[in-house]
């Protein structure tokens, strides 16, 4: 008998493929190596508030990749990833998956919500909006 996969399991199955990709991992190691190094020569190119250019601590930090602020002390975490990039990355997965981005986007957050349901999702065990509303029951 012949099966036919639903919406979320197409999402599901295209995630897994492209995220565990080794292309897909160079081309984002790729991207936030580009970023870094934008950030690190606009923060060089920044005058202090007392009008000096960065001092060669900050500079030597920014160099080893250590993060900092502006203000040459360490940085906190990471900025997250842009919303632009989330929404390539959501567009570029329909593409290949066949579906809609709002799919692929719902796909996404039960994958970050729990894997286990992913699974299930990928599986055909259960569906998208199954598995959102078992989450929603589980958090609250």
């Amino acid at each position: 008998m012949r099966r036919h996969i639903d919406q979320g399991q197409k999402a599901a199955i295209a995630i897994d493929f492209v995220h565990g990709s080794e292309a897909w991992i160079t081309e984002r190691e790729a991207a936030a190596v580009k970023a870094n190094e934008a950030r690190s020569e606009a923060a060089k190119a920044q005058p202090r508030a007392d009008g000096k250019l960065a001092s060669p601590i900050f500079l030597t930090q920014l160099r080893a990749g250590i993060p900092v602020e502006a203000g040459g002390g360490p940085a906190g975490p990471p900025p997250a990833v842009r919303s632009e990039d989330r929404h390539e990355e959501r567009t570029k997965l329909a593409d290949i998956s066949g579906v809609s981005p709002r799919t692929v986007a719902r796909v996404l957050s039960i994958q970050a919500k729990s894997p286990e349901q992913f699974e299930r999702v990928k599986r055909g065990e259960v569906t998208v909006s199954k598995a959102l509303a078992d989450n929603r029951l589980r958090t609250h």
